[in-house]
């Protein structure tokens, strides 16, 4: 079974590499993935920058977070970003190693790269429900066994924070964004956090992706408990997959990692994602 499935997967990213880019990333951020993806309705750290800029306008201090993330021992996940008040970076890339053929002895692969600067401000802050806005421009470089090419797209997100640990988040991805001549599918994404109380935190996504001849739904929910305000327990269902993860932080130093369960089902090594964070 663990065979085919990667099989499936190898097919899929070859015709990927052949046709157009997909830019199908699972998520960016370890927090975020062990919450299962579900972050547009809270983006309270560095990891705003992916999945809603708006957030930047509420950090406090500047955050470095290096990730590195392996799914099915096929796909290579890594990211770096770079976030204080206001504004941030983000470079997040996927590589995957295909197969071996006449065309190509050496090899087959496919990489994908987004590369986004982002903004974000808040709007009447003295307001009973402040509202910020945010935005990041994206470069999308695809680079595979036929040649290099890019294009240039669009995020935009809101957060609204509403009374008793309430918040909410809207954002949309990849709006505009081209790659050989086809339309990057644009993400939409509604998200709603409640800190149920100091520590404790649930979330709550809904996101539709729409491609060109495609359009589908997936939903994220999310929780986090602090212990000892020195250890962070998560979990999360993204879509179905089942996302434990847990996080350390010391002083301005924080250590996360997360581990997914594709499908209990197959017999295979699912996906793990550790990064190292910083804040100053």
């Amino acid at each position: 079974m663990k065979k085919v499935l990667i099989l499936t997967i190898i097919l899929s990213l070859s015709q990927i590499s052949a046709a157009k880019a997909a830019f199908l990333f699972e998520g960016a951020g370890v927090r975020p993935i062990s919450m299962g993806g579900a972050f547009v309705g809270l983006a309270d750290d560095a990891n705003c920058v992916y999945y809603n800029p708006a957030g930047l306008a509420y950090l406090k201090e500047r955050e470095e977070l290096f990730m590195y993330g392996s799914r099915f021992d096929l796909v290579k996940i890594s990211q770096v970003t770079l976030a204080q008040k206001n504004m941030g970076f983000s470079l997040l890339r996927q590589n995957a190693d295909l197969y071996k053929s006449k065309d190509h002895p050496d090899g087959s692969g496919i990489a994908e790269s987004i590369f986004a600067l982002a903004f974000g401000r808040e709007l009447f802050p003295k307001s009973d429900f402040p509202v910020a806005l945010g935005g990041s421009l994206t470069f999308l470089l695809l680079d595979s066994s036929e040649g290099n090419d890019g294009g240039l797209g669009l995020d935009l997100g809101v957060l609204v924070k509403l009374k008793k640990g309430i918040s909410a988040g809207l954002s949309l991805r990849n709006a505009g964004a081209q790659v050989r001549d086809e339309d990057v599918p644009t993400v939409v994404a509604a998200g709603v956090a409640y800190e149920v109380r100091k520590g404790i935190v649930l979330t709550t996504d809904i996101s539709v992706r729409k491609g060109e001849n495609k359009t589908s739904k997936s939903f994220h929910l999310g929780a986090e408990m602090e212990i000892l305000e020195v250890i962070r327990l998560r979990g999360g269902i993204n879509n179905g997959a089942i996302i434990f993860g847990m996080g350390f932080s010391q002083g301005n130093w924080q250590l996360d990692g997360a581990y997914s369960i594709f499908d209990s089902n197959l017999d295979q090594k699912d996906a793990f994602y550790l990064d190292v964070g910083f804040k100053f």
